[in-house]
């Protein structure tokens, strides 16, 4: 494993030269943001550049622009965007939101993101989720060991590699400041890997003992993963973590341990299939699918929240037909394309449903059964009611457009005008959709090949 971790520090740890040449270009912004008249009183730049556990090749400038705790959230919204935009003024830039809006773009060939933040003297006098940042970097600053550096730049390109890092609502794993508190916690990448692979969930990691486990888990039920945040005992820095990913997260680092490998960091390039072998592999999995347009002008991580629900909702829907899917994925070029991707069980079902009901002696629970399917006679299987009815809908695809119809009318916007492009999907015209979209085919040969690797 040494061999393997030092070839991967090797490509991933920032240049001298890299390092100066971005910090140059964050000082040229922070002054820039310095000589703009308003009512902030203070810009600094944080996050992974600033802590220096940051990749090769990232670009990413972080900075944040204080203003005074007294002023009003009009105002403080009303000034962060405007000098975001005046900074980043000639250049590309976007209104993005997190629980406030601010301003994201480029920059001589960087990513930015101009934050506002309330200069509070401790966490008791936060106003929004941002105002914690600057006491993760304090307390970051204060453990984090010099040599851990590399070790978070390990845990992170490792959660890239196998497509399980970023909190935002398109991965839903962890976050860049739960791997580093996650390097603290276990001093090192090997060790960090080695423990999350015995991981037994519900799991409790709390750096600074606020909590008794037990405790802890009845203040944040139903997460997989409680970290909690040291600078703040009510934050779960893991909230976002879904199951699957975690999951995802435990699979990876047990096959890793058994056969490290440089794929777990740098895995190769998917070689799409053929429209032809596509449209084969889907027959044989009882593909289907819905296709959509992207609304324009619209926020990804707003996009990718409502494509999470949706693919939720299409389980659900599909379940009381009694279709089930086994596997359902979305995928977005986040430009003018979105597909959500399912296989069945089954793609048609028999016209004969059969209900199994209460015990047939059980005389209330029957009258209520019976009543709820408006049915008077019925048989019985081992002792239980048993009613037969004709099935509505006998063919995934049938149940597919009724999904459609009705989401249509019940999505809410921005995702909402995607649906005036929709288009179902079958084994038959995925391969088709695929000719004229190398994305999509991308992501339909790795979800036809049931991602084996994890």
């Amino acid at each position: 494993m040494k061999r393997i971790l030092e070839k991967v520090l090797v490509q991933i740890v920032p240049s001298a030269q890299e390092s100066q040449q971005e910090k140059k270009i964050a000082q040229e912004l922070e002054q820039k943001i310095k000589k703009i008249e308003g009512k902030h009183v203070d810009v600094r730049l944080l996050g992974s550049l600033a802590r220096n556990t940051h990749l090769r090749g990232d670009r990413d400038l972080d900075l944040f622009v204080f203003f005074p705790k007294k002023l009003s959230r009009t105002e403080f919204e009303k000034e962060g965007l405007r000098i975001g935009k005046k900074v980043l003024k000639g250049n590309f830039w976007e209104e993005a939101y997190s629980e406030h809006p601010y301003i994201r773009g480029t920059y001589k060939g960087h990513d930015v993101e101009i934050v506002p933040t309330y200069k509070i003297k401790g966490i008791h006098e936060k106003k929004s989720s941002v105002d914690r940042t600057p006491f993760h970097h304090q307390y970051l600053g204060k453990k984090m060991m010099g040599k851990q550096k590399n070790e978070v730049r390990l845990l992170k390109r490792f959660l890239k590699g196998i497509q399980a890092y970023g909190a935002d609502t398109h991965y839903n794993s962890f976050s860049g400041y739960a791997a580093e508190l996650l390097i603290i916690n276990y001093k090192s990448f090997a060790q960090t890997i080695r423990a999350i692979s015995k991981w037994k969930t519900p799991l409790v990691i709390d750096l600074e003992k606020y909590w008794k486990p037990k405790t802890c888990q009845k203040q944040f039920p139903h997460f997989p993963l409680i970290l909690i945040d040291p600078t703040d005992p009510n934050r779960n820095v893991a909230a976002a973590l879904s199951a699957e990913q975690l999951e995802r997260i435990i699979r990876a680092s047990k096959s890793f341990l058994k056969k490290p490998s440089l794929s777990f960091f740098f895995p190769a390039p998917t070689k799409p299939w053929n429209p032809t072998k596509i449209r084969q592999k889907g027959k044989q999995q009882k593909i289907i699918g819905i296709a959509l347009g992207y609304p324009a002008k619209t926020i990804s991580d707003i996009v990718w929240a409502q494509l999470n629900r949706l693919t939720k909702k299409m389980k659900i829907f599909f379940d009381q037909f009694d279709f089930e899917i086994k596997r359902i994925q979305a995928f977005t070029n986040e430009k003018n394309s979105i597909v959500v991707l399912a296989t069945l069980k089954e793609n048609r079902l028999p016209s004969i449903q059969k209900r199994i009901g209460p015990f047939a002696g059980d005389t209330e629970n029957v009258k209520r059964f019976l009543k709820k399917h408006r049915i008077t006679h019925y048989k019985t299987q081992k002792g239980h009611v048993m009613l037969e009815t004709k099935r509505k809908i006998r063919s995934a695809k049938d149940c597919l457009k009724l999904f459609l119809k009705e989401s249509a009318i019940t999505t809410r916007p921005p995702l909402q005008k995607a649906f005036q492009k929709k288009k179902l999907l079958t084994s038959e015209n995925l391969g088709k959709e695929t000719k004229k979209n190398k994305g999509l085919r991308i992501f339909a040969t790795e979800f036809l090949k049931k991602e084996t690797r994890f």
